[in-house]
């Protein structure tokens, strides 16, 4: 047995043998738990992305939509962006690309805090980015200014 099996075996004896006074179990006592909502709900209270950035108030629910809308559009953009420095240099591209997956991490999360209005606010983000890169591939390829090899 290894040192980390048997270090894991002793904590769960010890967490099995603890007084059921305490009312502990041992799935809490391992590994602790966070109560997280699993459902989709309503509400002007959420923790955003951290702890620290949590709505308290019409007022502060309000910005972080207005945030989230606008890191999901601008994801979006970014993603367009990568699409269009495609012939540029690899260091570029992987700024771009580091940038790109992180703010889609940053939605993912955010869209997982299962709050109603959050999770619009990222889809609807996401559309209006969608919508602006599409105009911008039209208006840049009416213009001249792209051809197909260089826009998608």
């Amino acid at each position: 047995m290894t040192t980390r099996a048997a270090l894991v075996m002793s904590t769960l004896a010890a967490a099995a043998a603890q007084d059921a006074a305490t009312n502990v179990t041992v799935a809490t006592t391992v590994a602790p738990m966070i109560n997280m909502q699993m459902w989709f709900y309503q509400g002007t209270t959420s923790i955003v992305l951290f702890q620290s950035w949590s709505t308290q108030s019409l007022g502060s629910y309000i910005v972080a939509l207005v945030l989230c809308f606008a890191v999901s559009c601008l994801m979006m953009l970014v993603k367009t962006f990568m699409g269009v420095i495609a012939h540029r240099a690899v260091a570029l591209q992987a700024l771009v690309a580091f940038v790109f997956f992180n703010l889609s991490y940053a939605v993912m999360l955010i869209a997982m805090a299962f709050n109603g209005g959050l999770y619009l606010a990222c889809t609807s983000g996401m559309t209006a980015g969608f919508v602006l890169t599409k105009m911008y591939e039209r208006g840049s390829k009416s213009e001249g200014l792209c051809d197909v090899e260089t826009c998608h």
